[in-house]
């Protein structure tokens, strides 16, 4: 039979706990990390003391979130590591969301990709478990940018088609009760980025190919530059690779193809107003246009 005092007595941590806890976020939204420290610290302790789990999970949490805003992500790591072992016993699938989602964080602020990609991946995993599709085009986003930065371009797109998807459901769904719909705009914007450093990548991979006589890779690769640039709708972007196309040809000796190419770019390049660009497209049309 428990102990109506005791009882009382783990009430009261709890709310003191709570309190501390929640002062120690609002001293760490104004700025006043030392103080932050005092009071999650302080929460931590009465939660430790009176075995309040649901606390102490928070309180490590959000001493970790402190101390990577201070500048010192691995010691913020160790904190929400040990909010991480704590959460596995509570069975709390929100929280372990947010905490997954946060060492992602973390690990990204210190380059290692690797462990931010598993931790998204879990988080993105539970989300979905629990229809919070807010959050899983959050970690989707943070997937594909993970993924763009080490110039994986398939499973970015494939992340941020998905974010964009799922966007367009949510924002379905807000425009019944409010004009502001960025979700869908955002998801836009990061397929836009993709397909552009992609089609960047892919006309370096051209000119290098080029360089080493390898004419049939440069052509190739010129060729996916240019379906890479058709979905960024980058006039400018688009032109510079049906340039890499029409030099492709040329080296090949297809002066014909080369021609037609290099004309379609001018084009572009007139539409686009890039005239720094439109004139190395000419030399280019003025060498073709030359007889044998």
């Amino acid at each position: 039979m428990n102990n109506p005092q005791n009882c009382d007595k783990t009430t009261e941590a709890a709310t003191l706990a709570v309190k501390s806890g929640n002062k120690g976020l609002k001293r760490a939204e104004d700025g006043r990390t030392d103080e932050a420290l005092v009071c999650l610290d302080q929460a931590l302790s009465l939660a430790q003391k009176h075995n309040l789990q649901d606390i102490e999970c928070d309180a490590l949490g959000n001493l970790g979130l402190v101390h990577v805003d201070l500048g010192d992500p691995r010691a913020g790591i160790a904190f929400l590591e040990k909010a991480l072992a704590l959460v596995h016993k509570l069975d709390d699938k929100q929280r372990l969301q947010l905490l997954l989602g946060n060492l992602g964080n973390t690990h990204l602020l210190i380059a290692d990709l690797d462990k931010a990609t598993e931790y998204y991946r879990e988080a993105l995993a539970l989300a979905r478990d629990l229809a919070d599709t807010t959050a899983e085009c959050g970690y989707l986003n943070n997937l594909g940018t993970v993924f763009l930065s080490q110039n994986m371009f398939e499973p970015a797109i494939d992340c941020f088609e998905r974010q964009l998807h799922i966007s367009r459901r949510i924002d379905r769904e807000i425009s019944l009760k409010t004009s502001d719909t960025n979700t869908e705009s955002m998801a836009l914007k990061n397929l836009v980025k993709t397909y552009t450093k992609q089609a960047i990548q892919l006309g370096n991979m051209s000119l290098a190919a080029s360089d080493s006589g390898a004419e049939n890779d440069a052509l190739k690769f010129a060729k996916e530059a240019v379906q890479a640039a058709l979905k960024t709708d980058d006039k400018s972007l688009l032109a510079s690779q049906l340039i890499l196309n029409a030099f492709a040809w040329r080296d090949l000796g297809n002066k014909q193809d080369a021609l037609a190419t290099c004309e379609k770019a001018l084009e572009l390049f007139d539409l686009a107003g890039n005239e720094e660009l439109k004139q190395n497209a000419l030399r280019l049309q003025k060498e073709l246009q030359q007889k044998d």
